[in-house]
């Protein structure tokens, strides 16, 4: 057995949970270098990086693969060596990824869920609004028709009055009474009043 295997045996110990995302972790770290082994940045992983030391460093079959990968450790940092080749290695992690949840991690199928009341309660809003939604489109529509209507029964007497005004002889103006120009109080009674 390769350190390696060893060090996946080590993380099988792990919950479900924490090995899933180590190995993705390594994987990644991994696939950077062989992705791009002339970057150095790859290659250097502070100990004071948090994420890194949660994910990977603290479990002990992380730190059993990479140091047989060829990553040492120098003070603050785990580092690996020009000249490493982590193909080999990749491929083991990549082949050892899915990650199947032990019988004590399973959920039981007769679980019975309780009540989500907030979920509920937004799903009841959200048929609300819907409904109110509907409403009142339907009466935008029936208003939109309605104002169709009104503008078509306008159009319809316009041009009926245009119709009805056409003559086929045109009218002459004439003058009304003697032809005299006269005032307003001439053709108005003296009903009295001031005047």
């Amino acid at each position: 057995m390769s350190s390696v295997e060893e060090g996946l045996y080590l993380l099988d110990q792990l919950t479900t949970k924490d090995k899933k995302l180590c190995l993705e972790t390594l994987i990644k770290i991994f696939r950077n270098v062989v992705s791009n082994p002339n970057e150095v940045k790859y290659r250097s992983l502070k100990l004071s990086n948090k994420r890194f030391i949660n994910e990977v460093w603290q479990h002990e079959g992380a730190q059993v693969i990479m140091v047989a990968s060829g990553w040492v450790v120098l003070e603050n940092l785990v580092h690996l060596p020009e000249g490493s080749d982590l193909t080999e290695s990749l491929k083991l992690l990549v082949d050892n990824r899915e990650v199947k949840p032990e019988e004590e991690e399973w959920v039981a199928e007769t679980k019975i869920m309780g009540e989500n009341r907030t979920a509920l309660r937004e799903e009841e809003l959200r048929r609300k609004a819907m409904e109110e939604k509907a409403k009142e489109m339907a009466k935008l529509k029936k208003d939109l028709a309605e104002r169709k209507a009104i503008a078509e029964s306008i159009v319809r007497e316009h041009r009926n009055d245009i119709e009805n005004r056409r003559t086929d002889k045109p009218s002459i103006a004439a003058p009304r009474g003697s032809g005299k120009s006269s005032k307003m109080s001439d053709m108005v009674k003296n009903s009295g009043g001031g005047g």
